[in-house]
């Protein structure tokens, strides 16, 4: 797992803000389920840092002063206290390359690849897309974009028919329901929920157990699949007898 990347770019100035805001330095933490990238309060970020986490973050901030060699022993330290803390891995890896000492440097990337691919493929592209100009992929690496951003919205493969309550049913009674969901990259539906129903709470169920399971083709931009936010009006009526 090869990677270059100059230590005294802008890159490192802005790794601080980057590591706030990303779903895999909080994995440093705990990783959180079900949760889209945000900005923490850095305060209340503190105080959850592990002390693994607080090592790492120093180690950076020595990178960030150009201070690699001294970067190193907290990178030791880090991984000495939580050995599967995948971005000590990577961030060491680094520094050794920026030293010389590439044998060390594959190993540290081989091992973050190990632990957690994800991540570690996700910090490697974060510092490809800041070196290629594209900021914003690089401050937020998992972005969700609205379907008006991407090149090719997603494409629906495998509808799912809603079930028709039956109480609405036997009243003959018609009714839609918006619902807002994300399309992963991976062609999954998730984070759905109600913008707007009419009836108010008599399709609502119905309409979000049918998107769920919805297939997609995901959306594509600049080439590659990404998360998109779409919304989606299911209709409800009943047929003439």
């Amino acid at each position: 797992m090869e990677k270059s990347i100059s230590i005294y770019s802008p890159f490192f100035k802005f790794l601080l803000i980057i590591l706030f805001s990303t779903v895999f330095l909080c994995s440093c933490v705990t990783r959180n389920q079900g949760m889209r990238s945000t900005i923490p309060n850095p305060k209340n970020y503190q105080q959850k840092q592990s002390p693994a986490t607080k090592y790492l973050m120093q180690g950076i901030t020595r990178m960030n002063k150009r201070q690699i060699d001294e970067a190193i022993p907290y990178y030791n330290k880090a991984i000495e206290l939580e050995p599967e803390l995948t971005s000590a891995y990577f961030f060491r890896g680094v520094a050794y390359e920026k030293t010389g000492q590439i044998e060390k440097a594959n190993s540290d990337y081989n091992k973050a690849k190990e632990l957690d691919p994800g991540i570690a493929t996700a910090l490697a592209n974060q510092m490809d897309a800041y070196e290629e100009g594209r900021i914003d992929d690089a401050v937020n690496p998992e972005k969700v974009y609205s379907i008006v951003e991407v090149d090719i919205p997603p494409r629906v493969i495998q509808p799912f028919p809603p079930k028709y309550p039956v109480e609405a049913r036997n009243q003959r009674i018609d009714g839609y329901v918006l619902v807002e969901f994300v399309v992963t990259k991976e062609g999954k539906v998730e984070d759905a929920n109600v913008v707007k129903a009419s009836p108010e709470g008599v399709f609502d169920q119905a309409a979000l157990e049918a998107v769920k399971r919805f297939t997609y083709n995901p959306g594509i931009k600049s080439g590659e699949a990404v998360d998109v936010r779409i919304r989606l009006p299911i209709t409800f009526d009943v047929t003439p007898e």
